[in-house]
């Protein structure tokens, strides 16, 4: 079993914004000690100012570059000298290009693969040494979700990401009894600058995270739980656990919405103001980009926001979904299904919300 988390010494890889930075507040929260890491060293040392301030038993800035080998290397042996041992190392780095694949260049290709899936290899290779001699440890390769499936205009991103899925559950089949443990974690859309700030597009448009987008804090806690409690395999929000299995069972339903609908789904009508102003080569060094959100919204915020500017169309829903839900009640008292039938049929939980639906519509006729 790990250490309790504040005795725990924790080191993240893609620390200075969005999850990575939500994440490390999350373990100061909890007392652990801290070891932030990134391309952005002005952001880490106000991370780790602000760690400290937060309860982190210690909290350490260590700027690198997941794509430099010798820094990785560096990065886990300047650990082990100051606090003597790691116990969980977690890699996130994000970068993105919103583009067609013709469009994206052999080297913007190159250099995502070089960060979002070598990178992975590079810190998997710098630290297992280390867990080995310990006889313990824990690696949280954060991946995603379309780990598991593709869009239209993320090409490289999702080549990467199926490349990082792939290489952990090798390294879980290899590592099991060792006392290490690999943790794969799944994530969907998250409300982070990944998209708004440090972004690369290739359409003319600012990019947005698919919907339904959650805050970055759904994920982070489910990575602390994860440090205190491995777990293989970990898709911690509605996105992951619902489309995940729906693109093993209707993959050609999900291909035709995704070839007709994908690019609407990621473009905001914001015209890019950012143009050869990304993170791709270099980090950007702006307060927006070392933030948890850089201003993206999570789908409850757009919601909202729309009710709060337009109030008489939420009126109009929210009687329209009221309307619908009775129908549906009625509907089902018409079955005059037993709850002994629902529930064997499409299960206990779905079942018993059904039964509620049907009860709340005060028709239900029930039966002895």
């Amino acid at each position: 079993m790990p250490r309790r988390i504040e005795e725990q010494v924790i080191v993240i890889i893609g620390a200075s914004s969005g999850l990575g930075r939500q994440t490390a507040l999350d373990l100061a929260d909890e007392g652990a000690s801290v070891v932030v890491a990134s391309r952005n060293a002005p952001a880490l040392e106000e991370l780790a100012t602000e760690l400290e301030a937060r309860g982190a038993r210690r909290a350490v800035a260590h700027p690198m570059d997941i794509s430099k080998t010798n820094e990785v290397e560096t990065l886990v042996s300047s650990t082990i000298e100051q606090f003597g041992r790691i116990d969980t190392l977690m890699v996130m780095p994000g970068l993105a290009i919103y583009a067609p694949i013709e469009q994206t260049t052999l080297e913007e290709f190159e250099r995502m693969i070089d960060v979002l899936l070598i990178g992975y290899v590079r810190a998997a290779k710098a630290i297992l040494p280390v867990f080995r001699r310990q006889g313990y440890g824990t690696l949280i390769n954060v991946a995603s979700a379309l780990g598991k499936g593709a869009v239209p205009l993320q090409g490289a991103y999702t080549s990467a990401k199926h490349g990082v899925v792939g290489f952990t559950q090798t390294l879980q089949m290899e590592l099991r009894g060792s006392g290490i443990n690999v943790c794969l974690v799944l994530p969907g859309s998250m409300a982070t600058p990944l998209q708004p700030v440090h972004a690369r597009s290739k359409t003319g448009r600012v990019p947005k995270a698919v919907v339904p987008v959650f805050h970055p804090r759904r994920v982070s806690k489910k990575l602390v739980r994860c440090a205190k409690r491995p777990r293989a395999t970990i898709k911690p929000d509605p996105q992951s656990k619902l489309f995940i299995p729906l693109g093993y069972v209707a993959s050609g339903l999900i291909s035709r919405v995704l070839s007709r609908f994908g690019e609407r789904m990621q473009m905001t009508h914001e015209p890019e103001p950012t143009h050869g102003r990304d993170n791709i080569d270099a980090p950007m060094l702006t307060a927006e980009s070392a933030s948890i959100t850089g201003g993206a919204l999570t789908t409850a915020d757009r919601i909202s926001r729309w009710t709060r500017f337009h109030p008489v169309r939420a009126l109009l829903f929210a009687a329209l979904a009221s309307a619908s839900l009775l129908v549906t009640g009625r509907k089902l008292a018409k079955l005059q299904l037993l709850p002994e039938q629902l529930t064997r049929n499409i299960g206990k939980r779905r079942g018993s919300n059904l039964l509620r639906l049907a009860k709340t519509s005060s028709v239900i006729r029930r039966t002895s």
